[in-house]
């Protein structure tokens, strides 16, 4: 669980989190049901911004923690999280900022090089643009074609080299 907007641990008043999670799901093995979840704090480590309605991805080993908000701002950073970093205990680096701010949109990983941000909010609109970013050239293109229609609060998933969009308004 990367940042949001919620309580940590013995706190009483809900705020944007930089806080990042570690969670253990506990299977039953004779049932394969899920009967516990441990949720643990990453100490020491934090995300630079506190951000909600942000989008999380994986390219390798690395996770992508893309765009967002805070409330009054719109972000188009992206921090990297490398849970397997030792160099200073330091796992949270800054990535390549995407084109346009946006929040509340879709991410998904096509393939272990590219990742697409589709839709979401920007300032008040509501768009439909897509933008593409590769690994291996660090940058960011915001691609010519869009979505069929504006769209923002959905999921994304890659499927047979297929990106499917569902939910949202």
């Amino acid at each position: 669980l990367f940042g949001g907007y919620g309580l940590n641990i013995n706190e009483t008043n809900s705020h944007l989190l930089t806080t990042s999670y570690r969670c253990h799901l506990n299977i039953n093995d004779s049932s394969s049901s899920l009967y516990s979840i441990d949720i643990e704090p990453i100490s020491g480590n934090e995300m630079r911004y506190p951000r909600m309605h942000h989008q999380v991805a994986t390219l390798g080993s690395l996770i992508y923690i893309v765009g967002g908000e805070d409330g009054d701002n719109i972000f188009n950073s992206v921090e990297i999280f490398d849970p397997l970093s030792k160099i200073n205990n330091q796992q949270y680096i800054q990535g390549t900022s995407m084109i346009t701010p946006r929040c509340n949109f879709g991410l998904v990983s096509l393939d272990s090089t590219t990742l697409y941000a589709l839709g979401g909010h920007i300032g008040a609109d509501i768009t439909s643009t897509i933008e593409m970013f590769n690994c291996q050239t660090n940058q960011w293109t915001l691609l010519p074609y869009k979505l069929k229609s504006p769209c923002y609060g959905f999921a994304c998933v890659q499927l047979n080299g297929l990106i499917l969009c569902i939910g949202g308004s």
